[in-house]
């Protein structure tokens, strides 16, 4: 356990590795706005497990966490308050983002790519959307817990330019 703070870029990620932590204990936060806490580009095979992430300031563009051409990778079991985006994932495929918990932010979880599993996770007292898929085919959204009474401008589940997804 214990409490790092980050600033830019954050934790950038390599494929094959894995990021776990000691459950909530594990504390990352940003010490400002305008970046990334954990980073990871055209890698794949990696985890990220067991960790609580904050921005102590939320900026417009802050990410908890940022997919970007990320396959066969997993998130499990990470707590996430105040920021923008917890779950940024773009161009991305072959991922599980599991057992998660994540409230007071934008866009909890915002995805787009293919064959993606979305399930299990707490999405709680978040402002916008709970669940963002755009750009998708063949993803999986199943099981989650969205509390839609605090969603101040959206949806719980807001799904763009998609096809063939199981929601």
């Amino acid at each position: 356990g214990g409490t790092v703070s980050y600033t830019t870029p954050g934790i950038v990620m390599q494929s094959g590795i894995s990021l776990i932590g000691a459950g909530k204990g594990t504390f990352l936060k940003a010490s400002g706005s305008g970046f990334n806490i954990i980073n990871a580009s055209s890698v794949s095979s990696i985890l990220i497990s067991q960790l609580a992430i904050e921005h102590s300031v939320a900026g417009l563009f802050d990410r908890a966490i940022s997919f970007d051409s990320v396959s066969y990778s997993k998130i499990d079991k990470v707590w996430i308050t105040l920021s923008s985006y917890g779950f940024f994932i773009t161009a991305s495929s072959n991922n599980t983002i599991s057992n998660n918990f994540i409230q007071f932010s934008a866009y909890p979880i915002a995805v787009s790519g293919s064959y993606n599993i979305i399930r299990n996770n707490e999405i709680l007292n978040n402002t916008i959307f709970g669940i963002v898929l755009n750009s998708g085919t063949y993803n999986i959204i199943s099981g989650n817990n969205l509390n839609k009474d605090t969603l101040t401008f959206g949806d719980g589940i807001q799904i763009g330019n998609s096809s063939y997804n199981i929601i």
